[in-house]
Formats: structure tokens, sequence, C-alpha cells
């Protein structure tokens, strides 16, 4: 599953929340089955390879990031890569095994934790090294890693449409998408795209930055936000957590170029805009306050071009941190000329 990021929720990390890097709570901490094929698991040879399974050591922190390309995509190293790590229970619960061979190189290591946020999945990483890879490893691996699941939940992952080894490898696995965020990528001072900008798109409705409004009201708003975009496919499993998390995603927002629009006093759509570190761009998390908002694209294309008019002084590219299935960012974004995409597949694995 090699795939070729802030307490934000920006591509960086908007999905971050449902990949997993979240801390699990006390209280619901999952119990690992001592009667699970892994559960007094050591090692375990895999046949005429020379090759074992083994649980992870202390040693092999310093050995895991040779696994990884050089042009490895970011994404895949702070989202997944980073769950490998020596096994924990209670809060951090977490499983690692890794591959060696007779002299004790590291040639692979598969990893998966919980999701306090989204618990319906075990997000998963497999990392092989670029010279064993294609001769099953990664399927040994997968296989190993699913036995240490405390139940039955698909595991998860996320995967770049123009990857095609981890596409042809997650396919072979039986995964299936549920999501895909196409990430498209918008610059504001593109001639045509200011013209769209320049126009009104919803009568009646007013639009401005987020500047001078209050933190805690826009945590309110980013709250009901996240938690209808996500219903359907990945739905928000402990709301103290995101209440948490919404705290800390409005704290980090730029709010000179996020923009709400109000309709009858109310607000009614937003586009969230977060710094990305060491980039010339602005992660935009875009939606209506509510899935059912009438005029819903119509209000989200003013917020949306709010926002354009801002960055357009910036001299940064705007990417967008959305799903297809949002049912009003897709229409807007669909309107827009932009610049280049870059899809990215949620995938689970059974």
């Amino acid at each position: 599953m090699v795939a070729s990021p802030k307490m934000s929720v920006t591509q960086h990390d908007y999905e971050r929340y449902a990949a997993g890097m979240v801390q699990h709570t006390p209280g619901a901490t999952p119990q690992f089955d001592s009667h699970t094929a892994l559960g007094h698991l050591h090692s375990t040879c895999l046949d005429d390879t020379g090759i074992t399974i083994r649980r992870w050591r202390q040693d092999d922190a310093r050995r895991v990031r040779d696994l990884l390309d050089t042009d490895t995509d970011t994404l895949w190293i702070e989202q997944f890569h980073a769950l490998h790590g020596p096994d924990q229970d209670g809060p951090d619960w977490r499983r690692t095994l890794v591959a060696v061979d007779s002299y004790n190189r590291l040639l692979g290591c598969a990893s998966i934790a919980v999701n306090t946020l989204h618990s319906s999945r075990f997000p998963c990483a497999i990392d092989v090294h670029p010279r064993f890879r294609r001769r099953g490893l990664g399927a040994a691996l997968l296989d190993a890693i699913k036995q240490a699941r405390p139940d039955d939940l698909p595991l998860s992952t996320k995967v770049r449409t123009a990857n095609t080894a981890a596409m042809g490898f997650l396919t072979k696995a039986g995964a299936a998408t549920y999501a895909r965020c196409l990430n498209v990528v918008i610059d504001p001072n593109d001639p045509a795209v200011m013209r769209w900008a320049s126009r009104r798109h919803k009568a009646g409705s007013h639009s401005m930055n987020l500047q001078d409004k209050d933190p805690e009201s826009l945590s309110k708003v980013f709250e009901r936000q996240y938690m209808w975009i996500h219903q359907r496919w990945s739905p928000v499993g402990d709301l103290d957590l995101l209440t948490e998390v919404a705290a800390a995603e409005i704290n980090a927002i730029d709010a000179n170029a996020s923009s709400g629009v109000w309709h009858d006093g109310e607000i009614v759509a937003v586009a969230f805009a977060f710094p990305v570190p060491n980039e010339p761009v602005l992660e935009i998390v875009a939606e209506t306050t509510t899935e059912r908002q009438p005029w819903g694209t119509e209000f989200l294309a003013e917020a949306v071009a709010a926002t354009l008019r801002v960055t357009r002084r910036r001299n940064c590219l705007l990417r967008f941190d959305g799903h297809m299935s949002d049912p009003h960012l897709h229409p807007v974004l669909s309107a827009l000329p932009w610049l280049r995409r870059d899809p990215l597949d949620l995938v689970e694995i059974p």
C-alpha cells in the first residue's frame, strides 16, 4: 500500500482524522484477543524464502525509513508510514509486524491502529523495500496484519490514482474505494477564474472574511460541516473529540483568506483556508454548513469566489480538499478552470 499533513484539517490532515492519525480515548480501548492467530506470535517463517515476519523490535525504528522511495508522497509519510512503531495498548492501540531476511535486514513493515474519530475502519500502512517489491511480500504482510485486528472491521488506507503499482496491489487485495478526493488546484490569478469570481452567484446573500468572527462560533460551524460531510461513508464516532479537533482547526485557519456567506442572518456556507507549511499554497476546506441547504451550490460559490478575490493578491495557489461526493463543492469546482488535480482514493480492505 505504498502510495507513491498539523492539527489542521487540510489535505495534509483534513483526512488525517479519517485516516486515523488521532489518539484513541480512554474507556474505548480495543481488547486484543489472545486466541487470535497472532495473539502469541513472536515470528513466523515464510516457506523456502528465508524471510521471517515478526513483531516490531526497538532497533527497527532506525531502519524503517529505508523502506521508502526518495520521492515518496508526503501525505503517505505523515499519515500512514508514521503508524509504524512498537505495539501499544490503551489510548494509542497499535500493532506492527516487520519482515526480515536471514541477516535480520528489514524488508517490509505493516501496521494497523485505532481511529477514535472514525471508528468503523482500522488505518493500515504497508511499506516494502524497493528491491523486494512484486514478490508477494506485501501480500504476506497484509495477510499477517489482518490477523492482529481485535475485530473484523475492515482496514483502510489512501492511494493516489496515478500510483498504478499501489492501485494494482489494492485491487488484488479486494480493496474498494469508499471516497475520492480530486485535489483540485486553482490559480486565483487566472483571468478565467477571476471572471468567474467577479460574478454574483446568489442574490440576497452577503460574504465576508472570518477575521473578526468569534472562534467558538466558528468551531461550531466546523463541527456541523465536518459531521454531515462524513456521515454517509465514515461517520464520526466521538463527538467530544470532534469538538477538540474543531477548536484546533479554527485556531489554525488564515481567517483573512477564509470566507463565509450569510443569508437571513445565518451562516450557510464557508470556505476555510489553511496555510501549507513551506509552500505558496492555501488548502481550502469548503462546503455548506448543512447538507440539505437550499441554494447550497450557489451559496458555496459565493464563499469560494470571495476567497478567490482575496487570495489573488497573495501570489499563491489554492488546493481544494474535498470529495466527489460533496454535493455542493463538486459542482462549484466543476465550473472553475483548474490548474491541475491529483486524485486520491480512500479505500477499505476486507
